[in-house]
């Protein structure tokens, strides 16, 4: 927007939600003030804290200590640049080399251009994003492109098990382009119901590897590319909210009912060339002094030469409450449940349970099947003073789930219980840091530990937008 405009609301908060996502602010609040004997006009005044224009860069892992600099807002422009090196726990890996660089909204053109290197005596690459996201709602286009290059001496299913010798170059290329459209004689400003078209073409190439694929799929390296195309509605609207999964940040969930239809050609050099075609539907509702709540179904299918094959829905609810306060500090609740559901699974596309689907922190491929039941509750307390310039929140969780099999009896039940720590300081510089314990009873799994502690500099397990106005709906696989 620009002076003299009416106020839209949306564009305001999409003004906000932009200063936050660019990463070199501290802190940012929009104040609209009456203008004194113009009751028909208001200012805009837009308070931001700016990040230390350097400033040290350290991490200790469960897997590895990274030590190194920070450069925010490079030269007076929104450029990002991190190197840091350190010790691997391990000694066939024992050092680590690796540095991000990021010039966000070039020439005030919204194009971001990011750039990754690592360089680890078994894994070793690069990648490269050009990317121009939604930025708001009267925005039309989006797109990336991604590329990366990467050399793969050794395959570690997690960090505490004997290296696997894989010997694998392989590069991985990404392609997005949307475009958004508005309801016919609606007011884009007020009514935030989209028609959306989008189209991904991604694929894997593999330059060497020693074969195709082991005897139970632990080591699988096939070729695969997909051309996927999407329409659907899409709603631009999302509701607001602070100290969520992260901590004092303004924070953006979806609002209201998403509906996407996925169809397009995909390869994979283990069962050919098939068909997919798919359907994501999501709904976001806020309901007031009671909290968030986002659903999401996905189903999808594949054919080849006329016959149905790996078919995989899913269902996903997600609920944060509103916060309740207790004295000196609030207390928020959230649950996660999810179910995944295969039938006719392709050899190597197993549902796997692992930290990227439900149990934090286990990084062990081998809890797999046909379908899955993952169950989590979390309950986050947030103390009201600050402790040493420090914004702080304790937090306790349980995380449950099934892999199913074939034969009941086969079924595997997989749980996690721990606690943890989020804590941020503007004075000090820190931006988020999330430090876990995970202790996993009863679980039997060759090298995997039996407790975890997991630190962290942003949250990965928010929930994240899931509509055509992001590229990650358009995977070929659902859910």
């Amino acid at each position: 927007f620009k002076k003299g405009d009416t106020v839209a609301p949306v564009l305001v908060a999409d003004c906000e939600r932009n200063l936050f996502d660019s990463g070199h602010f501290k802190d940012v609040k929009f104040v609209l003030q009456p203008v004194v004997g113009d009751s028909t006009s208001v200012d805009i005044y837009v308070l931001v804290r700016d990040h230390f224009s350097w400033s040290p860069y350290f991490m200790v892992e469960y897997a590895m200590t990274k030590a190194g600099v920070q450069f925010n807002n490079l030269l007076g422009l929104p450029q990002y640049l991190v190197l840091y090196a350190g010790p691997v726990y391990r000694g066939d890996d024992p050092y680590l080399f690796a540095g991000e660089y990021s010039y966000k909204n070039i020439a005030k053109s919204h194009v971001d251009v990011d750039l990754n290197f690592v360089y680890r005596k078994l894994n070793k690459g690069f990648g490269l994003t050009i990317s121009r996201p939604f930025y708001s709602a009267l925005a039309k286009w989006a797109g990336y492109a991604h590329s990366e290059f990467y050399r793969e001496n050794a395959r570690l299913a997690s960090p505490y098990v004997i290296a696997i010798p894989t010997n694998v170059k392989f590069t991985y290329n990404d392609l997005w382009i949307a475009r958004s459209f508005p309801f016919a004689g609606s007011d884009p400003k007020s009514d935030l119901r989209r028609i959306v078209v989008a189209g991904r073409v991604s694929g894997t190439w593999y330059l060497q590897r020693p074969f195709l694929h082991n005897s139970d799929y632990a080591l699988f390296f096939p070729a695969q590319w997909s051309a996927i195309a999407g329409i659907g509605l899409a709603n631009w609207d999302y509701y607001l909210d602070r100290d969520i999964y992260l901590l004092g940040y303004a924070e953006y969930f979806a609002k209201g009912f998403n509906a996407t239809l996925l169809f397009g050609p995909q390869y994979d050099e283990a069962v050919n060339t098939r068909f997919y075609t798919g359907l994501n539907v999501n709904h976001g509702i806020y309901f007031k002094r009671l909290g968030y709540w986002f659903s999401q179904l996905a189903a999808g299918y594949y054919n080849s030469g006329g016959s149905i094959e790996q078919i995989t829905t899913g269902m996903r609810n997600n609920f944060f409450s509103a916060p309740v306060k207790m004295g000196h500090c609030s207390m928020r609740q959230f649950v996660t449940a999810n179910i995944n559901l295969g039938f006719l699974q392709s050899p190597g596309h197993d549902i796997v349970v692992n930290d990227n689907s439900g149990i934090r922190g286990l990084f062990y491929n081998g809890v797999r099947g046909n379908r899955s039941y993952t169950f989590s509750y979390q309950l986050n307390f947030y103390p009201t003073p600050k402790v040493l310039t420090f914004t702080t929140c304790l937090f306790a969780f349980a995380d449950v789930a099934v892999s199913g099999k074939d034969a009941w009896k086969d079924n595997q039940l997989v749980q996690a219980y721990g606690v943890g720590l989020k804590l941020r300081s503007l004075l000090l510089g820190i931006d988020y840091f999330e430090l876990t314990f995970a202790y996993y009873p009863g679980l039997n799994l060759p090298n995997q530990a039996a407790y975890n502690f997991l630190p962290e500099i942003d949250n990965k397990y928010a929930l994240k937008r899931n509509d055509l106005f992001t590229s990650g709906v358009l995977s070929p696989f659902a859910p």
